[in-house]
């Protein structure tokens, strides 16, 4: 009993009674490095068993062996001591414990050295809490929310109103085209005409238009992806220099042309308001140009069928009714088809058969053709006393000549030829024969 009452007159001579429950953390950084030039050094372990430095002091708040051994690894141990003890409500971390444990392990002369910047940290740390305190501060039950519901903004649908037309329809819009382009000089003036044109008789077409109809305060990517993907039949894109240095326009064609790389079912439709260049994305794609003034009078049609025609060819329906209205119109044909066919083929069967042609057949020796001249049907003969057969070419003559069909490309041998060659076979034989005489 009269230990701690001595340990107390003790405690009241270093430290205020009204500041042993500040919190450690009140310490400034220069108070820190103070008091570690005293407890940073090593020590002789006390008759109590405690090291009256950074260790002791680690030990007698409660930290564990491991906890201990990263303080000693630690550069400055007694700063990371404090650090980590602030932090640890668990352990009662206020400058009250600090005097009892310094006390504990008979540090009397960093409690001398260093009464007087705590008892100063202290203080500054209670005046400006009060300061603090004092603030007119708004009145507010804690029951009552500033929103009429109780709404968690994770579980809120972002998507489900996302333009004006939703707010004023009470559900969610679709759109025949996003307009893609840059809000700024020629391109919005493009974007105002071709409202007036589409958005009215007889096209009555329905544009949604960047700054035009969306909502404010939204996520405009997420808004603008999930509106070309679910709402939108296809995208009008504004090609001019000002559309390739914008990055929304960047992000919603390439986000667009994901959806249909191949071009299939016709999702872009770019439209060339002012020269520049195009796109690697887009160079496959049939440009609507509005910079040829010869072919203004098409654009507009152009512009709008692309957009009204249906993105795949099998949502047109055929009334089954109308078929049977639908005739085969198929002529017969010809006449004049039918006898050119048949003089064709007479043509070729004629040729056929008046073709000339050559064989060679055996022919026997008579004694009376031996000495002819002019015969046409013999041919040379040698040996014919022995009753040898004697083989020569025979020439067939045939009817009149025939011109060559269409068919054929044979040429008929010229009159010129025939002869000599007669004339040749026929003096070789009499040779033979006057020879043989």
């Amino acid at each position: 009993m009269a230990e701690s009452m001595e340990t107390d007159h003790y405690a009241d001579t270093y430290l205020d009674p009204n500041h042993r429950d500040v919190s450690i953390l009140a310490l400034r950084m220069s108070s820190r490095k103070r008091l570690g030039m005293y407890l940073d050094i090593e020590a002789i372990p006390l008759h109590s068993g405690f090291i009256p430095n950074y260790e002791g002091l680690s030990e007698l708040i409660g930290f564990e062996f491991i906890e201990q051994m990263k303080f000693q690894r630690e550069k400055d141990h007694t700063q990371s001591l404090l650090l980590e003890w602030g932090n640890r409500p668990e352990l009662n971390p206020t400058l009250g414990k600090l005097l009892e444990y310094l006390l504990q392990l008979e540090r009397f002369d960093v409690l001398e050295d260093c009464k007087e910047i705590i008892r100063f940290d202290a203080e500054h740390f209670l005046k400006k809490k009060a300061a603090g305190s004092s603030e007119i501060n708004p009145v507010q039950d804690a029951t009552i929310s500033q929103s009429p519901f109780n709404i968690d903004d994770m579980k809120v649908d972002e998507t489900a109103i996302m333009t004006i037309q939703d707010v004023e329809k009470g559900g969610p819009t679709y759109y025949d085209a996003f307009v893609c382009y840059h809000p700024d000089g020629d391109d919005l003036k493009f974007v105002k005409t071709m409202i007036e044109k589409m958005e009215c008789p007889p096209f009555n077409l329905k544009l949604f238009v960047p700054h035009r109809d969306d909502l404010p305060g939204a996520s405009k990517h997420v808004i603008s992806a999930k509106l070309i993907q679910d709402r939108c039949k296809r995208m009008v894109i504004v090609m001019s220099p000002r559309y390739l240095q914008s990055d929304a326009c960047d992000f919603q064609t390439k986000f667009a042309h994901a959806l249909s790389p191949g071009s299939r079912s016709k999702k872009l439709v770019p439209v060339l308001v002012q020269y520049c260049e195009t796109p690697n994305i887009l160079r496959h794609v049939t440009m609507c140009d509005y910079t040829r003034g010869d072919m203004t009078g098409w654009f507009w049609d152009r512009l709008t069928k692309s957009l009204q025609a249906p993105l795949n060819p099998s949502e047109i329906q055929i009334d089954p009714s109308n078929l049977s209205e639908i005739k085969m119109n198929i002529d017969s044909p010809s006449s004049d088809l039918t006898s050119s066919l048949s003089s064709l083929s007479k043509s070729s069967s004629t040729s056929s058969l008046n073709r000339p042609s050559a064989k060679t057949v055996p022919i026997l020796p008579s004694p009376k053709e031996g000495g002819g001249r002019n015969s046409p049907g013999t041919a040379p003969v040698s040996d014919h006393h022995r009753g040898g057969a004697v083989t020569a070419p025979v020439v067939c003559s045939s009817p009149k000549e025939v011109p060559p069909s269409p068919t054929t490309e044979r040429k008929t041998p010229k009159k010129k030829d025939l002869k000599s060659r007669f004339k040749s076979v026929f003096s070789s034989h009499s040779h033979h024969d006057s020879s043989n005489a």
